[in-house]
């Protein structure tokens, strides 16, 4: 065992990660984290449900950070992979002026501002926990975030760390030849997206099978080859392995979202098109894997258009997604970062 494995166990505190999925020992995450890091970390979770009722997300939330606020003197390190337990711990700590006796980081830190009243409470309350010394360090996933969030919510920028988001597991899937004769556009996700901005456009071309997965979309296409899926996120790998391309229409430019489903497609080598945001440049290389567009309808138009018909150039943009994929976005590259980050922390 290594020098600070044996100091951590000495103590009697544990490390620990804490998730919203139930994750076992053999989680790779866990494992990852425990070798770059050389501590040993466990898991602990709550499960919101997948996002299935807001109520029990809000439940989840402030309950388990509660919990594991009454046993805080028994951690070491925390790790808050579902970003809320963490910030919602930092939250409690502040509020009843507690010793700080951990250090914690949080993974895949995203603020969305609200609109109205609501947003204004939001980020105060968002304002209130950040400027608080409960948190170590906050892991974005886009570098645009290094300077936003400071300004923003008074963010100390030494505790911002930009780690690209990296995709592991297994999301093969099989071949089916029916579904790819289709030659379908698929859309996935429901965190900023703009899909009647896709709808719209789309509403009188009758020149592609478009598929939209998300279970939040409460619109109905008048085009008949626009199909809106809201309970089939189980069998997103099968979707994206036979499709033909990927369009990922963003709503607000500066909110960082759409890279998870980025990096599942160029896993799979399925050229995209996305929204022109800051937040997608850290992952996206226009003309090289796809197009970034602004949400116009003629630009989205000859983009598909491209795609669909210059056959060269789509084998061009698949070969260079998988091959960027390896190189830089890959779940070992993440784990392995984020390990030394917390590796950095304990030295």
């Amino acid at each position: 065992m290594n020098r600070n494995m044996s100091s951590s166990k000495a103590d009697n505190r544990r490390n620990v990660i804490l998730t919203h999925t139930v994750e076992s020992d053999d989680w790779e995450f866990r494992q990852g984290i425990s070798k770059y890091s050389t501590l040993d970390f466990e898991v602990e979770s709550m499960s919101t449900g997948n996002g299935d009722s807001k109520l029990r997300n809000i439940i989840c939330y402030f309950l388990f950070p509660f919990i594991v606020f009454l046993k805080r003197n028994h951690y070491n390190f925390i790790v808050a992979n579902q970003q809320f337990y963490g910030l919602l711990l930092a939250f409690y700590c502040r509020l009843f002026h507690v010793r700080k006796s951990f250090k914690m980081v949080v993974i895949a830190y995203i603020y969305k501002p609200k609109n109205g009243w609501i947003g204004w409470i939001y980020q105060k309350f968002m304002q209130y926990i950040a400027t608080s010394d409960y948190i170590d360090k906050y892991v974005v996933r886009s570098s645009r975030e290094l300077e936003t969030y400071p300004q923003l919510l008074g963010i100390d920028p030494s505790r911002l760390v930009f780690i690209p988001l990296g995709l592991g597991g297994n999301f093969d899937a099989p071949i089916d030849e029916a579904m790819q004769q289709r030659k379908y556009v698929l859309s996935v996700g429901r965190s900023n997206r703009n899909y009647p901005f896709l709808i719209d456009a789309l509403e009188d071309v009758t020149d592609y099978n478009v598929e939209i997965i998300c279970d939040t979309l409460n619109l109905e296409p008048r085009n008949p080859r626009i199909r809106v899926h809201k309970d089939i996120h189980a069998e997103l790998p099968l979707w994206m392995k036979n499709c033909y391309c990927v369009v990922i229409p963003l709503l607000d430019k500066e909110t960082s979202s759409g890279q998870l489903v980025l990096l599942q497609a160029m896993m799979e080598g399925k050229p995209v098109i996305i929204t022109r945001s800051n937040a997608i440049l850290d992952y996206f290389i226009p003309s090289e894997i796809g197009f970034a567009i602004e949400n116009t309808k003629e630009e989205l138009l000859q983009a598909l258009k491209t795609i669909y018909t210059d056959t060269e150039l789509y084998q061009q943009f698949s070969l260079r997604e998988k091959e960027l994929f390896q190189e830089r976005f890959s779940a070992e590259r993440d784990i392995e970062a984020i390990g030394k980050l917390i590796k950095s922390l304990i030295e």
